[in-house]
């Protein structure tokens, strides 16, 4: 069965329903407004007991939007191999890829979403080991860690950049819900692979590439106030430039500075009591490990800083969604201004419950 199709049948309508209800928590454990995520912009429960009628008025909106995805879809995800899985793995995917479509919305407020990857493809590759990284005034390159490419940055001749015609990876993620650190860097290698394959040779490969790639596969859409990632032409040899990112703090910097309390009971919404705990002694109380591992049960000082270690891999993680959390863009102020407010918000959690 196709996309098309299915979309015509009995049981579209308790799928897209379901995916719903998996939009409304996802939304809510990254921040994204109520505003974004409902059609009515009103429901004050999202994620957690959101009402059947702004669910149902959700599920319109994910019936149009997997008719506008169907065909491509068709290509990169058929239908028939969700189906095989189960309608909650169709459910899933329409709803990873429809939280994709509404983070990009809300984290750059109407801005161009392909940028706001840009960034991160750019945060992702410039902290990972496995990658060799060059930043120019206005272009950032890559390379495998192991490669030694011979040409300049930016002098190589590319492949067709065709990149509806270019194979995917092996495991393609469905959209927003997979879009990790890890997944990503993965994504980066592949296509670094296939590239350098296409020169015949290794070659620093144009992070501007790897985006317009990503955003090919993962139908991440330009907005109607695009700013291109390239400028025109200049220079006597004609060649395009990319727009650099700002040093300076930028309208979307200042947005999350306004978000910052509703971002960290993002952070912090699905970790538990002992979690908020053990982040508020060690980053707010600045408690030894020994003392945090008395005080949440664990049993002894490594078990603290397991727990440490989880929670300060998921903060790195969150924070690569946002302008200013982390590099290359780091404002170092804002992200401490940030851990302060997730400390806050998990020490009101503990001093309810001794209220109670």
């Amino acid at each position: 069965m196709m996309w098309n199709q299915w979309l015509h049948t009995a049981s579209c309508r308790d799928v897209l329903f379901h995916a719903a209800a998996v939009v409304a928590q996802l939304a809510r454990r990254y921040g994204v407004p109520n505003r974004l995520v409902f059609p009515s912009g009103t429901d004050g429960s999202a994620g957690s007991g959101a009402s059947a009628e702004s669910l149902t008025e959700l599920a319109d909106d994910l019936w149009l939007f997997v008719n506008d995805h169907a065909v491509r879809w068709e290509k990169a995800r058929p239908l028939d191999l969700l189906l095989a899985q189960g309608t909650d793995r169709v459910a899933h995917h329409i709803a990873a890829a429809y939280t994709q479509c509404l983070l990009d919305r809300a984290r750059t407020q109407g801005g161009d979403a392909q940028k706001a990857f840009y960034r991160r493809l750019r945060q992702v590759i410039a902290k990972d080991p496995h990658f060799r990284y060059h930043a120019e005034k206005r272009r950032s390159f890559y390379a495998c860690a192991e490669a030694a490419p011979t040409d300049p940055p930016g002098r190589t001749d590319a492949p067709p950049a065709d990149y509806a015609q270019w194979p995917s990876p092996p495991s393609l993620p469905d959209g927003f819900g997979s879009l990790d650190a890890r997944t990503l860097a993965d994504l980066a290698f592949f296509f670094c692979r296939e590239y350098t394959k296409g020169v015949g040779r290794p070659v620093w490969v144009p992070i501007r590439e790897l985006t317009r790639y990503l955003s090919t596969l993962l139908g991440i859409p330009q907005s109607p106030r695009w700013v291109p990632l390239e400028a025109p032409s200049s220079g006597d040899d004609g060649e395009p430039v990319e727009i650099c990112l700002p040093d300076a703090p930028t309208q979307e910097t200042a947005l999350t500075r306004k978000r910052l309390p509703e971002l960290a009971r993002s952070l912090t919404a699905l970790w538990t009591a002992r979690e908020r705990k053990a982040f508020a002694l060690r980053y707010g109380d600045h408690e030894k490990l020994e003392r945090i591992a008395q005080a949440v049960g664990c049993g002894g000082p490594s078990g603290a800083r397991n727990v440490l270690e989880r929670l300060q891999r998921g903060l790195r993680d969150f924070c690569l969604r946002w302008p200013g959390l982390s590099p290359p863009d780091l404002d170092e102020s804002l992200f401490g201004e940030f851990c302060e407010a997730v400390v806050a918000v998990c020490k009101e959690g503990d001093e309810g419950r001794r209220a109670e």
